[in-house]
Parts: structure tokens; C-alpha cells; sequence
């Protein structure tokens, strides 16, 4: 039986029948109860009549394919499926099965639920007259209601669908050691886990990909357990020492404590034990090294049997992802890898590539977590006042767990505004257009009816329209849909972000505590912690208070140094942040205090998402997007569901719980895309530097250092992985690049770029042909032309690069001199952030404030709000900053603050939406009549003096836009195909546009084929007229001098770099706190990125004189690394060198940060990294004596409490 309702002008009523009265020409269809009816026209109806409840759609996949590329009605979805699955209608509609009520009404849950995601996402061929009738305005919410499949609701509440293990039984043998291995547990290990230990057993290695908290560590301990037994020895990797810390002490609690070592840039502790945690890193630089007797990596690992590379999915990382290839690429072939990674979508191609380039490797997926995941959307609950009230606590995703919640989206976007609709869609939505076109507006249940109807069909239906029960009890005066509802979701997004004390005292209430509230700001989790206390929220119990205080006292009693003092109020009431700027004995307290149950909430930024132990009963996700280096970008769903996965914790909860806040930007729909998307693939991040290329020829020749780059990843990607699916007959995928999945194929995209030259082909023969010239010359003509082309746009990019990093340079130099001076100070701002040595382009602006650091400070380039002459309020970074005023200045003003004045009243009293993006991370608002007057008193931007990067910079620059203009005057020469392209531009255009396409993809194909090996070929003769080694004998023979043995030693982000400087004279005779000194400000740049950075302590002359002695090297190498494109910092940061000499010289640690004004954390860090520079330069056998010695006795001095080592 079928709820249906009727509402007219004259009111409303519900009648329970099978059928409605409405006009002859339209047939409704409903599914379940209260659905809101959908129309389809007769001849869909009769269409949809002669096929069989479970047949789909042909015209499905038609009509996605059409969308796709882009014809008629590109970008515009016209899927009235989804409109229908928005109106509640089940899965089967959505597949294009549209038949009678009563078919319709008979149907079974699971014919309406099996389709997949991208069966739920198809055109019903018998639709299709329904698809033209959806208007072109529902693309964006009919998206946002889109249902997931079975696979991708298990992903997301963590549910079991992996398949069944094909080797269970197969082998007795095995099974009689599997059965011992897991007799050795107190609990059964689940499915997934009990089928990757059987395919290790079996002398396989395996790709475990599971998510977040699932057990993967179980797998390897497991295993671990076999491999002992048998004599042999494990090895564990981990991408973080903080995370190889952690595991060390979870492996000693099952193993032993002498059976488990560790071995880090840190520390070296029992490194012969039977098991060996390690960053991946270490193990790295294990697999390089050759002894002197000639052993390799492959003679002293004869008793390893396992190698465990925990979060594996760092492969991807950009920066580092190069390590993780290299190690799988090295291991000898005898050991096992157990490759452990979070929820990826293209588990399978690594496990393929690890069976080619390593050995025999299974793949072992699941969705399945031990304590399910729950999703809610948290927000201010409306205060019957209009003020905010406390949280509102919604479920995230609706009751069958496969779309969004529609309570979460405006009434609009959950019924459908009428005011967009189309003439024939009347009976749809809202009535007839003439209802609507005379201003009717707003949610169809809030219109006046009482006009007559003037569209097509008799019958009823003037003046009256559908509705479902939840509008009509929405619309009742009071209605707590109708008007506390749809009030709320007009209010602008800052006042529905919940109160932190009012969503803390929530989730204690509802008992969803301890919890990990996530961040991405330092300075937030610290402000939230403080002002739960503040708001004297208190979560803890007088005996949890007393254990906490003796937890404090003993890290007191040990290093009081560590001891936040700021931060015990909160940590008594329950809160605490954990975060990259505390100590690391800190942070230790607070994971302990947390595992333990007496932290109830911990206010972390996403490093505590990568692999620490720290599971909660819920984690909160403040906000779904953070800063990169290419600005505001939204969180990945790796990386949600990576944040997402810590809550739930085994054998404590029954199930878990993610809350994601309203946030000034982002609603609850933008969560859903998140989700929706699907996990992003594994992709390889494989590319040379200077330790890569020294190693391999170390160790290998020229030609074998090519044959292991054509090992890499990428390398399969592009060729196996796509000639698989190539044979198999996948094809193009529907035009979308397989790259998203697994990389770009090698064989499809030669065709398409033949297909896509060819096109160009014909039309350049039919331009040829009318501009007089033959086919076989204009043929001719175009090929000279696309190789001009192509060398200007080589020429194009270089001037790019070259101008970006001197901009970067020229940022530095302004952060340095302003950092010296009190703001306001007159500068003048490069927009572009590309005129180098133009000063004609320089703005002249009065800086008055230096921003604060949206994402916590660490990593990000120091920002100013400017006052422009032009009366616009800017927000630039450093790289804008062109000139600088030597002279004081005071406006229209007594001094420069009063000048300023206006303008910083002006800008705290703007409303965010005032402010305008530019590109180039430049942000501009309108000034107001007071700040005229300060900007007409600006002095012109010829009185300022420019800000100017190196002579060598400008002059390569200079020489680089000369190429361009010699490239630029060849094509104009060439006046034959200049006239051709005149005359017949719109041709030649469609041809450009083709065979940009092609290039792209032929860039993509050369990239990855051949890019790694051009990276290797420039490194290496930088390496050789650097005079690291000669390359002798043609390819084959590499001599190594002293500098690239030291390079080949150390490791950093340029190891040249540091060779450079470990060999020059000027260091030698320098003593132990000097050399940690000049140490510290090569290290400083990775360690420290924050521009507002001083001390007390300046470095001493014999540290500056040293560093000055560097800059010819440093100038030099910058030239050579320009020339090749290649962009390797090569940085040197003086600001921190004589804190560092205070430390090695004895002075403590509260001396030390007294002084200076940046994090614990973060001078911890530039401490520890110098340090870890310092011990290699002591193992460094290819440096003389006396400076390893100094850095010996640098090394004992500096490494003490509170950045000693934590598990020595």
C-alpha cells in the first residue's frame, strides 16, 4: 500500500489508496512509504513496459558516455535518476527499471539495492525524454545526493567484504605452522589477518591494505612469531622515528626486551636482535652500502626472512615516497615483504609490481574494521532566541548508510526549488509555470496555489501540486522543519560552527568520550585546550586528576624541562594538544595519559593520524581543508577516512564514531564529496637525486643505474598495469585517464595522441591546401612550426622556474630586512611576483601588519597586510615585496602608527567575503575614505629601493628571456605559415587545441618513461663538474673522489650540498660548539620554516665568517642546478646558529628558549637534526680527522635532556 498526497490551494489531505485521479497523459510512480511521486511521460512509461524487472539500461551508459564528452549538454547532469533517488525512490528506478505502481511497489530490497556505484550513477535509456525534462540547475544537489554502492559502505562503516582465500587448505604444511603461529595469541585474529600470515607462511610476499585500526600490526607479529622460531630475523620499518619509538616498546612487550633493537638517525640500540625496528630511511642507506671487504646487503641479510614496511601507502608521498621504491627495488630477493598500507584504490597494482621487481606477491584487501564507524555532522543547535544554543548532533549519511542525510541539506536542496523548473516538469515539482512566473518563489511548500494553470493537460490539476508528509508537517505554524530548520540553514556558516564547550559537554554526554579532536593549526589545539579550561569544562574525576598529577611529577622528576607548564590547567581538567611544536616527552605524557583514559580529549593536527597508537571512542574533524604549499585545498578521503579511522578502539567500544563540525567554509555536502570520491590511488612519487645517483654508482654502472630507474613504480604504471587492461579489453574508460587509478597507459595514449595528431593533420592539410601550398609542404611547414613551438615552450618554462625562485630569493631578502624594522614600514609589491628587475610594475604600499600563519606558522611563508596607493587593502606574501624604503615615514599622521591606524580598524572590521583571491596567493579588499588620505601620502615607488636577488640570478634570467625572444622572432619570420594561420585562425586554432592534447600526453608518456632518466643524466654531470667522481670508459666506469665518498655518507635534503661544506677548508679548524654552529644553519631551512623568527644569542664571528666562506660554493652550485632546471634547496639560515652554539656549549634549556620565540618542538627539532648531523659527520671516514673529532665532542655536549634520546 502506497502513502500518497494531494495538496491543493484549499488545503491538504492524505488519502490511503492505490491510486490518485491526474491528468490522462502523465503516469506517477512511487516506492514505499510517503515517496514523492515521480512523473514520466506516456511514451517512457510504454518504453519502460517491455523489459523485464531485472534488466538495465543500454542507454545508461550512452547517456553517461554523451556527458563525458562534452556534447550538447556538457557539464549539465540530466539524470533524473538521481532526482528520483532525491524523492526517495528505490535503487531499481535509479537503474532505469521503470514500470507500473504496482511493479514498482512489489519490488524487493534487494533488487532495489544491488546496483553498484556506478550503476547507481547511470541514465535510464527509457528515461531518457524524463532526462531532457530535468532542469539544468539540479546538477549540483542531484550530485550531492548520489548513493554509494555495497563496496563503498563497507569502506565507510568498516563492514567485511573481502573475498575468500583461494590457498586455505591448499598446503597442510602450512597450515600446521599457521595454527601454531596463532595458538601464540589471546584473541582470534580476524579473516583478513589470519589470510595474509597463511600467504607469508607459504613463502609468499604480500600487500596488506586495510583501514585504519583494523589490526594490520597483528599480521607482521604474527609472522614475526613463525620467522623466530625457524632462526631467522625480522626487520620493521616505519616511516616516523616517533612511530619506530612507539613500535619498539609494542614489540619488546610481546618479544622480549632484548629481542627487539632499533636503529635510527637518533639512536642505535641492540641492532643485532632478532628484531630490528628502523625507518625506512635506515633500512635505505642498509641496502646501499657495500663494506670493504666487497660484502653487499644480499651477504649480510642471509638471516633476514621478513622485511616489514609499515604505511606503505608513503610510497605516495612527494617528498619522500622515492625511499620506499628503493628499498622493495634493493631487498634481496630470499626475504619476505609484508607491505602494510591504509585504504588505498589500486592495492593490486603494487602488489603486481612488487612480484615483478622483487618477488611472488599476494594482495590481501578489506573494508573491515573490529569496531564499526559511525558518521555524524555536527553544528550549533538554534536557540530560541536566535542566538546559538548548544550542538546539534546529526548522522552524517541516512538510514540505509548509502547517500547523505537529507535533514543536513536546505529545504531547497532536499524538495527541489520550483523557480528553475521547465514548462513540462510542472507536474514534478510545483505546479504549473504560471504559478511561477509570476513570482512564486522559494520551497514549493511555502507557494501560493490560488492562480489557475495554464499548462498542458486537463483533468485536477490547476492550481495544485504534490508534496510529501515531511513537507506538509514542515509547513504547520511552528513546524520544527518549517521554521527553526529552514532559519537555521539560512544563517551564514560562521554562526553554525558549534561552541567547543557546548560540543565537548555533548559528547561527554552522549558518552562519545575520549576523543581526538583534529586541527590543522598548532596554535589552535593550544588556544582550544586552554579555553575548555577557561570555560571551566572538567572531565576528569578527583582520582583521575591525582593519577595525572603523578604522571606530570615523574616526567618532572626525569626532565623538567619537558614539563608544559602552561598546560597543566587543561591536562588536569582532561584536555591536552599534541602536536609537532611540543617536546617529544610531552607528547609521550599525553599519549600515555590518553591510552590510559585520563586524557578525555586531545586536540592534535593530522601527524597524529599518521600511525601513532592513540585510539579514541570518536574523532572530531574541525574542518575539511588546510593549507599546501598550492594554498587552501580540501582534505583527500585517504586522509579523512586516515583521521577518521583512529576512533573506535578494540575490545573497549562496540562501535566508533566520527563527528565532522560545521566550519565557516565548509557545509556538510562538502563532507559527502569527500566521501563519495572514493579512495584516491597509490601513485608513484619516484624521481633521482643526489643520493640516489650516487649510490647506484657506487654500486652499479651507468647501464645498470638505468636498468633499476625502468624498475621503478611509475615505470609499471605506464606500461604493465595499462597493457593488462589494454588486452583485456577495458578501453578508454569512457575518456577519463587511468591515471586516477593507476597511472596513464603507455599503449592508449599513443593511440589517442595518433588519433588526436591526425585530426590536427587534416585540418593543417585543408589550411595548407588554400593558402597555396601544397599538402606535402603545408605538412612540412607545420612540422617546422611545431618544433619552433616546442622550443619555445621549453624556453617559456625555464624563464618560469628561474623567475619563481628568484621571486622566492627576493621573498627572503624583504622577510629578512623587515624582520629588523617596526611595521608600518613603505614597501612597494609585485603583485605577479614574476617582474624581477622591472621596476616600473612596483605598487608602492605601506605594510602595517605581518599576518599570522593560518596553518600554524611551520612550513609557511611569511604574509603582510598592505595598504596599496591605488587605496586597496592587500594581503601579499614576501615574494611580493619588491622595494623597501630606506627612510622612516609618517603619513598624514604625527608618526606611522597613527597613519596606520585606519587602515588596521579598517581591515578587523571587514567581513571576510570582502576580500577578493588574485591569483598568485595575493588577496585584495576596497580601502574607504579615511584610508585614501593614507594612501595619497605614499611616497612614488621610484623613491624605494629594490629588493634584488643575486647578479648571477638576473643575469641567467636576462639570458633566458633572450632565447625566448630569438624562439618568438623565428616562428614571426617564418611570414608563409603566419599567413596561412591568418586566414584560416579558426581551423588552426581547433588544430592548436588537438595537438595541445597531444603533447600533454606525450609529455605525460616522456615524463614517466623517460623523465627519471634525464634527471639522472643532469645530476649526474652536476656531480662530475662539481668533481664528486669522473665518469671514465664511456658509460661504464665512475671514479669517486673524496667529496662524493662524504656525499655518499651523509644524508639530507641535498647531499652535495652538505658534502660542499663538510670539505671546505674554512671548517676544518673551527672548535665543537663553532661546527655545530655552521652545522645548524644548513639544517635550519628543512627544520625551521618560519620567517618571524629571532634569539638573543647572535652566532659568533667564526660561525658567520665560515658561513661566508660557503657562498662561493653555494653561488656555484646554484648555477649549475639552475642550468639544469633542477630545483634542490641549497639554503643557508644564520637566525638559530647561535642558540645552537649556546646549547653545545653547556647552556640549558630554559636559557635557551627564554631567548628566542619559537616552539619547544621546533627547536627540539633543529637541535635533534643538527645532532643527527653531527654523529655522521663522526662515522664519516672520508673527513679528516680534526673535524671529526669536533663533531664528536659537539655531539656528546648537545645530546642531553630534553632531546635526548627517549628510548636509549
Amino acid at each position: 500500500m502506497v502513502w500518497q498526497l494531494w495538496s491543493s490551494s484549499r488545503g491538504w489531505a492524505a488519502w490511503i489508496g492505490p491510486r490518485l485521479p491526474v491528468p490522462s497523459h502523465t503516469v506517477f510512480l512511487a516506492t514505499g512509504p510517503c515517496r514523492r511521486p515521480q512523473r514520466a511521460t506516456t511514451s517512457a512509461v510504454k518504453r519502460s513496459q517491455g523489459r523485464g524487472r531485472g534488466q538495465s539500461s543500454n542507454g545508461s551508459s550512452q547517456g553517461r558516455r554523451s556527458r563525458s564528452n562534452g556534447s550538447g549538454d556538457s557539464g549539465k547532469s540530466r539524470r533524473s535518476a538521481d532526482a528520483v533517488a532525491v524523492l526517495g525512490f528505490g535503487q531499481a528506478v535509479r537503474q532505469g527499471q521503470w514500470q507500473q505502481q504496482e511493479q514498482a511497489d512489489s519490488g524487493t530490497d534487494a533488487e532495489r539495492t544491488s546496483s553498484s556505484r556506478e550503476g547507481s550513477r547511470q541514465t535510464p535509456s527509457a528515461g531518457s525524454s524524463l532526462s531532457s525534462d530535468v532542469e539544468e540547475g539540479e546538477d549540483d544537489w542531484e550530485e550531492a545526493l548520489a548513493e554509494l554502492s555495497d563496496l563503498e559502505v563497507a569502506e565507510l562503516l568498516g563492514q567485511d567484504r573481502a573475498p575468500p582465500d583461494t590457498l586455505e587448505g591448499a598446503d597442510e604444511a602450512v597450515e600446521r605452522r599457521l595454527a601454531w603461529a596463532l595458538g601464540q595469541f589471546s584473541f582470534q585474529l580476524d579473516a583478513f589477518q589470519v589470510k595474509a600470515v597463511r600467504h607469508l607462511l607459504a613463502g609468499r610476499s604480500v600487500v596488506v591494505c586495510a583501514p585504519t585500526g583494523a589490526g594490520k600490526t597483528a599480521i607482521a607479529e604474527a609472522a614475526a612469531i613463525h620467522y623466530l622460531d625457524q632462526g631467522q630475523r625480522i626487520i620493521y620499518t616505519t616511516p616516523l622515528k616517533a612511530l619506530s619509538n612507539q613500535k619498539l616498546q609494542e614489540l619488546r612487550g610481546r618479544f622480549g626486551h632484548d629481542n627487539v633493537g632499533l636503529q635510527t638517525g637518533d639512536a642505535s640500540i641492540n641492532i643485532d636482535s632478532p628484531v630490528v625496528v628502523m625507518t625506512t630511511e635506515i633500512l635505505r642507506n642498509v641496502l646501499y652500502r657495500v663494506d670493504d671487504n666487497g660484502s653487499t646487503a644480499a651477504d649480510r641479510m642471509q638471516d633476514v626472512a621478513l622485511v616489514v614496511l609499515d604505511e606503505v601507502h608513503y610510497l605516495g608521498d612527494p617528498g619522500r615516497g622515492s625511499v620506499w621504491e628503493e628499498v622493495i627495488i634493493n631487498c634481496p630477493p630470499h626475504i619476505r615483504l609484508l607491505a602494510m598500507s591504509a585504504t588505498v584504490r589500486n592495492p593490486e597494482d603494487l602488489g603486481g609490481w612488487i612480484s615483478q621487481v622483487h618477488s611472488e606477491c599476494d594482495t590481501v584487501t578489506t573494508t573491515f574494521r573490529p569496531v564499526p564507524l559511525t558518521w555524524h555532522h555536527g553544528s550549533a543547535a538554534a536557540a530560541a532566541g536566535g542566538g546559538g544554543g548548544g550542538m546539534r548532533l546529526l548522522p552524517l549519511l541516512d538510514a540505509r548508510k548509502r547517500g547523505i542525510n537529507p535533514a543536513l541539506l536546505p529545504p531547497a536542496k532536499r524538495f527541489g526549488e520550483g523557480d528553475t523548473a521547465s514548462e513540462d516538469d510542472w507536474g514534478r515539482w510545483d505546479g504549473p509555470p504560471a504559478a511561477q512566473s509570476r513570482g512564486n518563489r522559494g520551497p514549493p511548500w511555502r507557494r501560493g496555489g490560488s492562480g489557475s494553470s495554464s499548462g498542458g493537460g486537463g483533468g485536477s490539476a490547476g492550481g495544485m501540486r504534490l508534496r510529501t508528509l515531511e513537507e506538509l508537517v514542515g509547513s504547520l505554524p511552528g513546524g520544527e522543519e518549517g521554521e527553526e530548520e529552514g532559519d537555521w540553514h539560512k544563517q551564514p556558516r560562521f554562526k553554525r560552527v558549534p561552541p567547543l564547550e557546548s560540543a565537548v559537554s555533548k559528547l561527554a554526554a552522549r558518552k562519545m568520550l575520549p576523543a581526538i579532536w583534529f586541527i590543522f593549526s598548532r596554535r589552535d589545539c593550544d588556544l582550544s585546550a586552554q579555553q575548555l579550561d577557561t570555560q571551566g569544562v572538567t572531565l576528569t574525576s578527583p582520582d583521575e586528576q591525582a593519577a595525572i598529577r603523578e604522571e606530570v611529577e615523574a616526567l618532572r622528576a626525569d626532565q623538567p624541562e619537558a614539563v608544559k607548564e602552561p598546560a597543566l590547567g587543561p591536562l588536569l581538567k582532561g584536555a591536552a594538544a599534541h602536536h609537532a611544536g611540543c617536546l617529544p616527552a610531552w607528547k609521550s605524557l599525553i599519549e600515555r595519559l590518553f591510552q590510559k583514559g585520563l586524557v578525555k580529549v586531545v586536540f592534535a593536527t593530522e601527524t597524529l593520524a599518521a600511525g601513532i597508537n592513540m585510539p579514541a571512542r570518536t574523532t572530531i574533524i574541525s574542518t575539511l581543508s588546510r593549507r599546501r604549499d598550492g594554498g587552501i585545498v580540501l582534505l583527500q578521503h585517504n586522509e579523512l577516512l586516515q583521521m577518521a579511522g583512529r576512533a573506535g578502539r578494540r575490545g573497549y567500544d562496540t562501535e566508533g564514531h566520527c563527528v565532522i563540525l560545521q566550519s565557516k567554509w565548509e557545509d556538510a555536502e562538502v563532507a559527502w564529496g569527500i566521501i563519495k570520491k572514493g579512495p584516491e590511488a597509490l601513485r608513484s612519487q619516484f624521481s633521482a637525486g643526489y643520493g640516489m645517483v650516487l649510490n647506484l654508482l657506487f654500486t652499479r654502472g651507468m647501464a645498470e643505474a638505468r636498468a633499476f630507474l625502468d624498475r621503478s613504480f611509475s615505470r609499471y604504471l605506464v606500461v604493465v598495469c595499462e597493457e593488462c587492461r589494454f588486452q583485456a579489453g577495458w578501453g578508454s574508460g569512457g575518456g577519463q585517464m587511468v591515471a586516477d587509478l593507476s597511472g596513464a597507459g603507455q599503449r592508449r595514449r599513443q593511440k589517442e595522441i595518433a588519433d588526436l595528431e591526425a585530426r590536427a593533420q587534416a585540418i593543417l592539410d585543408d589550411v595548407a591546401q588554400k593558402s597555396g601550398a601544397g599538402v606535402e609542404q603545408g605538412a612540412d611547414m607545420w612540422a617546422k612550426y611545431q618544433k619552433a613551438l616546442g622550443r619555445l615552450r621549453e624556453e617559456k618554462r625555464a624563464a618560469k622556474v628561474l623567475r619563481a625562485q628568484l621571486a622566492e630569493e627576493r621573498g627572503f631578502i624583504a622577510e629578512t630586512v623587515l624582520a629588523k624594522l617596526k611595521l608600518p614600514w613603505v614597501v612597494g609589491l609585485d603583485l605577479s611576483a614574476s617582474n624581477i628587475d622591472d621596476s616600473s610594475y612596483r605598487l608602492a604600499a605601506v605594510a602595517v601588519r605581518r599576518l599570522p600563519p593560518t596553518s600554524g606558522g611551520w612550513g609557511e611563508p611569511a604574509s603582510f597586510l598592505c595598504l596599496g596607493a591605488d587605496n586597496t587593502l592587500h594581503k601579499v606574501e614576501s615574494r611580493h615585496i619588491s622595494g623597501i624604503l630606506e627612510e622612516a615615514w609618517t603619513g598624514p599622521a604625527e608618526d606611522a602608527e597613527g597613519a596606520a591606524l585606519p587602515v588596521l580598524r579598517l581591515a578587523d572590521d571587514m567581513r571576510r567575503s570582502a576580500w577578493k583571491e588574485l591569483s598568485g596567493g595575493v588577496e585584495c579588499a576596497p580601502g574607504s575614505a579615511l584610508t585614501a588620505l593614507v594612501a595619497a601620502r605614499l611616497p612614488p615607488a621610484e623613491r624605494l629601493t629594490p629588493v634584488a636577488p643575486r647578479e648571477e640570478g638576473r643575469q641567467a634570467l636576462q639570458e633566458q628571456r633572450r632565447r625566448v625572444k630569438v624562439e618568438i622572432d623565428g616562428i614571426k619570420a617564418d611570414r608563409q605559415f603566419m599567413k596561412a594561420a591568418k586566414k584560416f585562425s579558426k581551423q588552426t586554432t581547433e588544430a592548436h587545441v588537438l595537438l595541445d592534447r597531444a603533447a600533454a600526453l606525450r609529455e605525460v608518456i616522456e615524463q614517466q618513461l623517460g623523465g627519471g632518466w634525464k634527471a639522472f643524466e643532469d645530476l649526474t654531470a652536476i656531480l662530475q663538474e662539481a668533481g664528486a667522481f669522473t665518469v671514465r670508459g664511456g658509460e661504464e666506469g665512475v671514479e669517486f673522489h673524496s667529496l662524493g665518498q662524504v656525499a655518499r655518507e651523509v644524508s639530507g635534503a641535498n647531499e652535495l650540498w652538505l658534502a660542499l661544506v663538510l670539505t671546505h677548508d674554512a671548517l676544518q679548524t673551527l672548535g665543537p660548539p663553532q661546527l655545530a654552529g655552521v652545522l645548524s644553519s644548513v639544517v635550519a631551512p628543512e627544520a625551521i620554516s618560519r620567517p618571524t623568527v629571532w634569539t638573543a644569542y647572535p652566532a659568533t664571528q667564526a660561525v658567520v665568517g665560515a658561513v661566508e666562506a660557503l657562498d662561493g660554493e653555494r653561488e656555484a652550485l646554484l648555477g649549475l642546478q639552475l642550468r639544469a632546471g633542477l630545483d634542490i634547496p641549497v639554503a643557508v639560515d644564520l637566525r638559530m646558529a647561535g642558540v645552537v652554539e649556546a646549547w653545545a656549549s653547556g647552556c640549558n634549556w630554559s636559557e635557551v628558549m627564554m631567548d628566542c620565540n619559537i616552539d619547544e618542538g621546533d627547536m627540539a627539532r633543529l637541535l635533534t637534526r643538527t645532532l643527527d648531523l653531527l654523529k655522521q659527520v663522526a662515522r664519516c671516514g672520508y673527513l679528516l680527522p680534526a673535524m671529526r673529532q669536533s663533531a664528536r665532542t659537539a655531539a656528546r655536549a648537545m645530546d642531553r635532556a630534553p632531546i635526548s634520546d627517549l628510548v636509549a
